[in-house]
C-alpha cells in the first residue's frame, strides 16, 4: 500500500471503531474487533479484518450478525472521508488469532512428545 492508501485505511478503521459501540448491539459489540484494513491502489475496495472473540457456532453467529450492519458501515466511511471515492467496503473474518493458537498448542504437543521420549 501507499501513503495515501494507508492513510485512508486507517482513517477508516477509526471512523468504524468509534461507530462500533453506538452502532452494534450490547451483546454483539465485546464480541467484534476491527484487527486491520487495507484499501486497493485504485481506491475500489477496502478489505476489512474482523476479529471474533466467540469460537464455534457463538462465533459464527456474531459474525454473521456482524454482516448486517455493512451497508451502515459502508455509508458511515462514506460520510466521514469525505473524497470523492469512497472505496468499497469488503468485510473478512481474521482467523490469524486462532491459526497462531493452534501453532502454538502443537508446538506444545511437540515440546511434551519429545520430553517424554527422553
Amino acid at each position: 500500500m501507499n501513503e495515501r492508501t494507508e492513510r485512508i485505511a486507517r482513517t477508516a478503521l477509526q471512523i468504524l471503531g468509534k461507530a462500533l459501540p453506538r452502532l452494534l448491539a450490547e451483546d454483539l459489540y465485546p464480541l467484534i474487533t476491527l484487527t486491520g484494513a487495507e484499501v486497493s491502489s485504485d481506491f475500489t475496495f477496502m478489505d476489512v479484518r474482523v476479529q471474533v472473540a466467540a469460537e464455534g457456532e457463538p462465533g459464527n453467529e456474531a459474525y454473521a450478525r456482524f454482516l448486517e450492519y455493512k451497508h451502515q458501515l459502508q455509508g458511515l466511511i462514506a460520510r466521514g472521508l469525505r473524497s470523492r471515492k469512497t472505496p468499497k467496503l469488503r468485510l473478512h473474518r481474521d482467523t490469524s488469532l486462532d491459526y497462531s493458537e493452534k501453532i502454538g498448542e502443537l508446538l506444545d504437543e511437540i515440546h511434551n512428545e519429545s520430553e517424554t521420549e527422553e
